[in-house]
């Protein structure tokens, strides 16, 4: 479903990116795990085409191309003027051409998903980080995506509001979705997983089964990065 060939990206002389090359299979669930600054979330925003990059190639097989990537922030990325209905049904209704009757009914239904049927109307200053963070999840999906990327979704949460997003997350892993969540939490990861891609100073150093990952690392680094985290 996704082919990543070669990709590497500068910044000025420095490499961010070092050949990285993976392949993702459809409703597949990937974690992107590494130090900070290893270049995790810059592959991210080169899948969902938000950075350019030097050189490589990018190939999606996705039934909807244009819109086939969605992606969810660390830090929400909400419209705080409008309510969070307005967040979720404002692209479906300008990108996909969506009645506002046919874009709200689908926002009600992803709000319940994500347990904030409640909040419509809200604001998102009203709204606790958690709520914010499943509301931009229910706004992603209001695109019908079929590869789901995750930035570090709870980085910027307080401890309490992690458990409940990271509990929308599983809702939707192994479904027809591709999930691909770049995360430091690793027993989310461990859990919700089918593989998981180490990176560690923009190369790849290990991309293997979840559980050898975690019971069986090969390069010394992964271990001392696992050691140092779990």
């Amino acid at each position: 479903m996704l082919s990543i060939n070669n990709l590497t990206k500068y910044f000025g002389d420095h490499k961010i990116l070092d050949g990285i090359n993976f392949k993702v299979s459809r409703g597949e669930v990937i974690s992107i795990i590494g130090s900070s600054g290893s270049g995790k979330s810059t592959i991210l925003r080169c899948i969902a085409g938000l950075e350019g990059y030097t050189q490589g190639e990018i190939k999606v097989a996705a039934n909807n191309k244009k819109h086939s990537i969605g992606m969810v922030f660390q830090n929400f990325c909400l419209f705080p003027n409008m309510t969070v209905l307005q967040n979720l049904t404002y692209a479906p209704v300008k990108i996909l051409k969506k009645s506002k009757r046919e874009a709200e009914d689908k926002a009600i239904e992803l709000l319940k998903k994500v347990g904030l049927e409640t909040s419509a109307d809200k604001y998102p200053s009203a709204l606790s980080g958690g709520q914010k963070q499943r509301a931009a999840i229910a706004r992603t999906l209001c695109m019908e995506p079929e590869i789901l990327l995750f930035d570090e979704p709870t980085s910027a949460l307080d401890p309490e509001n992690v458990k409940e997003v990271l509990e929308t997350i599983k809702q939707l892993a192994h479904t027809n979705i591709t999930l691909i969540i770049v995360t430091h939490e690793m027993l989310f990861a461990k859990e919700i997983s089918d593989r998981v891609i180490f990176i560690d100073g923009g190369k790849i150093l290990e991309d293997a089964l979840t559980y050898e990952i975690f019971n069986n690392p090969k390069s010394e680094r992964l271990k001392l990065f696992l050691k140092n985290i779990l």
